[in-house]
This record gives structure tokens, sequence and C-alpha cells, in this order.
């Protein structure tokens, strides 16, 4: 029998307006139907053909199910952190499989009224206004990629609704409490290098985690910062490390407080691991658990010891958990402590030269780096803080 000859393209008529589709030869069937807006049949094979040539209308392999998709997009990057992949994975289980709007939906589709109604279910299904906008940043993230692959024609995240979040006060140390963390001894001088770290340079979790001897540099008294630890390990329980967050790689002549460099040489003193590759805050006892093959000197200290020490090190001080609750004082609270005491010494743009903020990045197109002007700017910081000094540590 002879096989029925098919048309490059197909037109049918739906509530007035001619609809388009393309039969797919390899998948033995048509595409997905697009409008074509007239509701003239000439001037439908017009615009029909004019949509096939500028690729409006996708063959069904060209033109994936949504969530088909945006799983295999999560499933393929490689660099994100375990805890962020399990989180993607698991919105993606209780929200979107769930979602009925979504169900068959695909990528040429999809527009921000669908997502929009996917948050209605989340509101109703009592996710808090905070964890909507993360899920839907992952979403953004998605599309964005999409629309540069050519699955979706526009960006239109911008149209998806953002949900109003109560601001939280981030927590910060004063600067008697700075000087009085600075002082004390504390049985893990690895948590309190950590805290300085934070409190003296900025320096983010990852980043402190990340730091190599290679990367302290006594003589300049600068930090280099460049590797970031996100918590993820290869299949050999060997640490991965990636670039500071928004590629915020940066120097800070922050060994130029006294507190922030008598640690450091504590800690190099103190530690098996000093060669310029092994990590400041490495781990000797991570090695146990992980692959056997995993070299010394190069696993960071556990999130968990960090954790709980910086709790016990606020504790030290006199500040207590419930105080620590109600003032929001966490590890990343450091870095806070960081840009608040410096802010009333700095102008804006060194003050973002020093924290490596992402929208210094901007700033640098426009402006040479004044670096004797943040030497200066630590030196002053420095000579102030001599007051909540007991005695001036050499």
């Amino acid at each position: 029998m002879r096989q029925k000859e098919r048309k490059e393209f197909s037109l049918y008529k739906r509530n007035g307006i001619y609809y388009c589709r393309v039969w797919d030869e390899t998948a033995g069937r048509y595409s997905s139907a697009k409008s074509t807006g007239e509701n003239d049949r000439d001037k439908a094979a017009v615009e029909a053909n004019r949509m096939i040539k500028d690729g409006e209308i996708k063959l069904r392999e060209e033109d994936p199910l949504f969530l088909d998709l945006y799983l295999k997009y999560w499933q393929t990057r490689t660099d994100l952190s375990a805890n962020y992949r399990r989180d993607v994975f698991h919105f993606y289980e209780i929200h979107f499989k769930q979602a009925k709007t979504l169900q068959k939906l695909r990528m040429s589709k999809i527009t921000a009224p669908h997502l929009n109604r996917l948050i209605d279910g989340m509101k109703a299904g009592g996710e808090t206004p905070r964890m909507i906008n993360r899920i839907m940043q992952n979403v953004k993230t998605f599309l964005r990629w999409s629309e540069s692959r050519g699955y979706v024609t526009r960006d239109f995240t911008r149209q998806i609704e953002i949900q109003k979040v109560r601001l939280r006060e981030r927590g910060a140390l004063t600067p008697s409490e700075v000087f009085t963390l600075a002082n004390i001894d504390f049985p893990d001088i690895r948590v309190k290098a950590a805290a300085l770290l934070g409190i003296f340079s900025g320096l983010r979790r990852g980043e402190a985690l990340g730091l190599q001897w290679q990367d302290v540099d006594f003589e300049s008294r600068m930090i280099h910062v460049r590797r970031n630890f996100t918590g993820q390990f290869d299949g050999q329980g060997n640490a991965v490390f990636t670039t500071p967050k928004m590629d915020s790689s940066g120097s800070i002549p922050s060994l130029r407080f006294p507190e922030l460099r008598k640690v450091m040489l504590d800690v190099l003193n103190e530690t098996a691991f000093k060669l310029p590759t092994d990590l400041c805050l490495t781990n000797i006892w991570e090695r146990r658990r992980k692959n056997g093959t995993a070299p010394d000197g190069q696993i960071p200290m556990s999130y968990t010891t960090l954790k709980r020490g910086f709790t016990g090190l606020l504790e030290a001080i006199g500040i207590d958990s419930g105080q620590q609750e109600e003032r929001h004082l966490t590890f990343h609270g450091t870095r806070h402590t960081f840009a608040t005491i410096i802010a009333p010494f700095v102008r804006g743009d060194i003050g973002r030269r020093l924290t490596r903020h992402s929208s210094n990045k901007m700033l640098e197109h426009y402006q040479h780096r004044d670096e004797n002007a943040v030497v200066e700017a630590i030196e002053e910081i420095n000579r102030a803080f001599d007051v909540y000094r007991g005695s001036t540590i050499q």
C-alpha cells in the first residue's frame, strides 16, 4: 500500500483563527500547533511559512516537555553543592510533578501564567514567601538558559510573581565583642581563625575553608581569596573547590590587623600541614571517614565543626544561645560584622573593594583600583580599634 504523502505543514481552524503544525518525519507525527493569528486561510499559509522558516514552530524532539527538560537541566549541572542539588530535586518532586498545569506542557507553550499558577499552589500549600522566591529563582535560571538555547523565544522571567519577604536583620558583633573574641583562648584554634577571617577580611564560610597557605602572605600582609568550598566531594573523597561566589576573587590587606595575623600564625605553628597548597583550616580527622586515598591537608574543616564551634565561641564571650537567636548571629554574620565596622572609615568604592560585593564588578569598569587607598583605609581602621584593645598585639 502506498504511504500517504504528508505536506510540510497543515492548517486547522479553532475559534476563528488558523493554527499551523509541522509534520515530523522522524517522530511520525505532527508537531505542537501554534496560532498564526490569521482568520484568512491564504494569509495564514503565508504566516505559517514564515513561522517555519524562522524556527518558531518546533518538531517534537526540539520542543521537549517542560518537566523533562527542567529535570535534565538540573541533573546535568556539575557546579552545584550536594545540598543545593538535594533541594532542587526535592522541590521538583513535591511541587512541579504535582502541578496539573505543568503536565504535558511543552517548552514552546510555557508562559508566566503557568508559573504564577504554580506559585498560587505553593501558597495554598503553606510554602513561605522566602522559599517560594528561592524555588522560582531556580525556575528563572532554567528559563534564561532555555531562552539562550532556543527552547523558548523570549525571556519572560520578569512576569513571574515575586513574593514580598520581610527582611531579616543581619546579625553583627560590636567592636567590643570583636576584641573580646580575638583575645580569648579557645580550644579549637581553627574556629577562632575562621571567625577572625570573616571579621577582619570579610571572607565567606566557603572562602575561609578554601584558604591555602599560599594565599596567606605574611610579608605583604595580604589575604588572597581564590577558592570557595561548597561542601562537595568527588568520587575519590577529595574536596571540590570552585571560584568565589559571583567570581569575587580578590586580595585584602587584612593581615595588618594584628589579631588576625597572630591567629593565623598560631594555626600555622600548630598544624602538621604547612605546604603552600595545604589548607589552613584542614580537617585532620575527615580522611578516616572519606575515601582513604584523599590526600592529607586537603580536606577542609567540616561545616558541622565550624557551626558548633562558632556557637561555642560566642558563648565563651558571654553571648548565650538565646541571645544568638535573638540577634540572628551566625557565622555569616562575621562578614556583616566586617562590612559594619569598616563603613565609618571608608568611602563606598573602597568598601566594596574590601568586601568584594558583586556591584564592585561594574564599578571597576569605570574606575581604577586605588590600592594605596585600600591599605590606608585598613590602617586607619586598625588605629581606631586601639581603643578596644587591652594591649597591643605584636
